[in-house]
């Protein structure tokens, strides 16, 4: 078996640089779809506004974002809204069309103890049909032994 190092691709989404190692140029998916990508790190200046990732949506798709350093403000169309802090985890699973999918939106939080944002995400396409899941938040957890969810259910 031979090994092979991937080179992501990089673009700027909302002020932070994004490394996006899946998918990959020449790479087969197996099963379902999945991005992975890196967030940052990224230091902003004194007056900026920081990362800023306006409001987008996500549909029968299930995100993992691990902050690595820093904090990032979520906020959803399901009324939560989250500091993720470093070590702290946020999964969000969106079913499928208008009434289960849900549209967020991603701004960094300057606390006194500084951190540039810099997080793990990987997307991945539901395993099974999420049309008639209710579409849920669960946030802020260092140990991936636990979780809330948000919204309390």
């Amino acid at each position: 078996m031979s090994i092979k190092t991937l080179e992501p691709r990089l673009a700027d989404v909302g002020g932070i640089p994004i490394a996006r190692l899946l998918p990959n140029t020449g790479k087969k998916p197996i099963g379902a779809w999945c991005f992975l990508d890196h967030a940052g790190p990224a230091e902003f200046e004194d007056g900026d506004a920081g990362m800023q990732v306006g409001r987008h949506p996500h549909t029968n798709l299930q995100t993992f974002s691990w902050m690595l350093d820093g904090e990032v403000l979520h906020k959803d169309s399901l009324g939560n809204e989250q500091v993720i802090t470093k070590n702290q985890v946020n999964v969000m699973t969106a079913g499928t069309g208008l009434t289960q999918g849900i549209s967020h939106t991603e701004q960094s939080v300057f606390p006194d103890t500084g951190g540039s944002p810099d997080a793990a995400r990987a997307e991945y396409g539901a395993a099974v049909d999420c049309s008639t899941d209710r579409p849920k938040n669960r946030a802020r957890f260092s140990s991936l032994s636990r979780a809330t969810d948000v919204d309390g259910k």
